[in-house]
């Protein structure tokens, strides 16, 4: 991350900034995993995309990043204990459902 900032009820925000031309970013994977295991939810995680070098977030690529990755069974569990089952696919169906909450341009 790079900013951290104190929100609502002293939750941390923690904010990403790219300004690439090619996504996902290098090391995109292990970057979002650690965010994702400070978080206490998805409003704490902001990746902002720099407007001028891209114009679309090419969802289907940031999955298939994360699906090369391992990931780790508290992770997976901590985001997906509310839905029917704890695993990589319906915690990489969570991240695709919630993407343009974390992801934006800018």
């Amino acid at each position: 991350m790079d900013v951290v900032t104190t929100g609502e009820n002293n939750n941390s925000i923690y904010y990403e900034f790219k300004s690439i031309t090619h996504i996902p970013p290098k090391n995109f994977a292990r970057q979002f995993l650690k965010d994702l295991e400070v978080a206490e939810n998805l409003e704490q995680i902001k990746w902002y995309f720099d407007g001028r070098k891209i114009s679309t977030l090419n969802k289907e690529l940031f999955l298939e990043e994360l699906e090369k990755v391992e990931i780790d069974d508290k992770l997976i569990s901590k985001w997906t204990s509310n839905l029917q089952e704890s695993t990589k696919k319906s915690f990489l169906e969570f991240i695709d459902d919630n993407f343009n909450i974390i992801f934006q341009i800018k």
